[in-house]
This record gives C-alpha cells, sequence and structure tokens, in this order.
C-alpha cells in the first residue's frame, strides 16, 4: 500500500479535494484527514460512509504521536468518524476518517502512533514530520490517502494538486525561511560565516526535527547521525545548527533570542 498526502492552505480546499477524490472512486476508508482546531461542522457535508478500517501507518501517526489529554469520539453527518485529541505543539486537531476509527478504538488520551500500526502500509515520511507539524500550526489542513498502489497514489497525488495541494519541498522551505534570519544572527553571534555554512548548518537544524532524534543531545544521537548524514554530521556547523534544532523545540517556531 502507498500513502499519499497532501497540505491545504485551507479546509475549504481541502473538503474539494476530498469530494474530488470520491467521485474518482476512493473509498472513504482510504480517507484520512488533519485539521487544527474543531472543525467537524466544515466536514459535516462531505459524502463519506462509516470508516472503521486503520491503516494510514505508524509515521503518519507520529505527526499526533505526542498527543495527550483528552480525546472524544463522535459522529459527524453522513458517517464520517472523527475525533478531537490535542497534541502539545499545535493545539487541538480534528482526525476523521479511519484514522479517527484507530483512536477512538484505542480510548481516550491514546497515542494514535501507537493506535495506527499498520506496518505494511507506507507512511509520510519522517523526515517530512516537522514539516507537516508546522503545516498544522499554522492552520492550515492535511488530507492522507491509503492507495493500494503506486498507480493509486499517483491518481491521489494528481487530484490534490488540482485542488490547490501545497507543494511539500516548498512548504519546508517556507518553514526555514521563517526561521532563517534568526539563525544567521545567531550564528554571526558565534563569529562564524552563516552565508558559507548554511546548508550544512540547516542539514542540523532540521535532523533535530526528526522523530527519531527529538529531545537526543548531539553525543547520544551520533551514532543514528553517522548513519543518516555521514561524515557531514561531524561538521561544526552540523553541530550548531543540530543544538539550535534542538532548542528551538517547537517545529518551525523560534524566539528572536
Amino acid at each position: 500500500m502507498k500513502t499519499a498526502a497532501g497540505i491545504f492552505e485551507t479546509g475549504e480546499r481541502a473538503v474539494g479535494a476530498v469530494r474530488a477524490l470520491r467521485e474518482r472512486g476512493v473509498s472513504s476508508d482510504a480517507i484520512n484527514v488533519l485539521a487544527p482546531g474543531d472543525a467537524a461542522k466544515l466536514w459535516s457535508d462531505v459524502p463519506t460512509t462509516e470508516a472503521e478500517r486503520p491503516g494510514i501507518g505508524p509515521v503518519l501517526g507520529t505527526v499526533v504521536g505526542a498527543a495527550s489529554g483528552s480525546a472524544g469520539g463522535t459522529q459527524i453527518a453522513l458517517g464520517i468518524t472523527a475525533a478531537v485529541t490535542t497534541v502539545p505543539i499545535i493545539g487541538p486537531v480534528l482526525i476523521a476518517g479511519a484514522a479517527a476509527g484507530a483512536l477512538i478504538g484505542a480510548g481516550a488520551g491514546a497515542l494514535i502512533g501507537r493506535a495506527l500500526d499498520n506496518a505494511s502500509t507506507e507512511g509520510v515520511p519522517k523526515d517530512d514530520v516537522f514539516v507537516f507539524e508546522d503545516a498544522l500550526r499554522r492552520g492550515r489542513t492535511i488530507v492522507v490517502v491509503v492507495a493500494r498502489d503506486e498507480e493509486g497514489a499517483t491518481l491521489v497525488r494528481q487530484v490534490m494538486d488540482e485542488h490547490g495541494a501545497l507543494d511539500v519541498p516548498a512548504v519546508r522551505n517556507e518553514w526555514w525561511s521563517g526561521l532563517r534570519d534568526v539563525e544567521r544572527q545567531a550564528y554571526a553571534r558565534e563569529g562564524r560565516d552563516f552565508g558559507r555554512d548554511e546548508a550544512i548548518y540547516r542539514h542540523g537544524f532540521e535532523a533535530a526535527q526528526h522523530p527519531d532524534l527529538r529531545g537526543r543531545p548531539y553525543p547520544e544521537a551520533l551514532p543514528a547521525l553517522r548513519v543518516r548524514y555521514g561524515d557531514v554530521c561531524e561538521d561544526p556547523a552540523f553541530q550548531h545548527g543540530y543544538a539550535r534544532g534542538l532548542a528551538a523545540r517547537l517545529p518551525g517556531r523560534r524566539d528572536a533570542a
């Protein structure tokens, strides 16, 4: 199975994409939605049927894997299963579709990462998890579709693109653009050349956002960093970026200090 995900600037555009996917024959139990806040009303007129099967993969679960507090399920109009959970770095997140069925079945306060454990599904790449988190914090909506094969995933991506899905690399660059000036100033205070070292510094900063490395100090993370990045992870610019990325804590958000 293949997973195709799209980030939408507004919930309305995401709704349009979901409608179009249904019209193209994509079943409701393959469509999952992550939206900021309690967006049940927005999704009340989306044509869908009851969806109980999980299967968006363990990696998608990481997007809201830090979920804590209460999680309640509800049936909104036309049978879509939905739950609202609280994610510390994002706030209230509406989860609709089979993903919500999995969360509800796991009980209140469950970690969605544990609920969605279908290892046969290729989920959202872990390298992109912080991009999706930041999208939710910015009020954007994410649609995730589990396709049977690559052909189906290609169709899904085409439909989502037609309805305004944002390009993930572009969103990643937007995230970095919001950080760049602060990071440049911090690096310059160390007497270092940001213009020369930016690419390596950014690799280090992004590495600190990876779900498997978050909160792990550089010496502890070094073996994993070597596997992922090779010798570049021992470059001083990478180490500085990694330290700043760890200190950021909230992906995409930095204090000016």
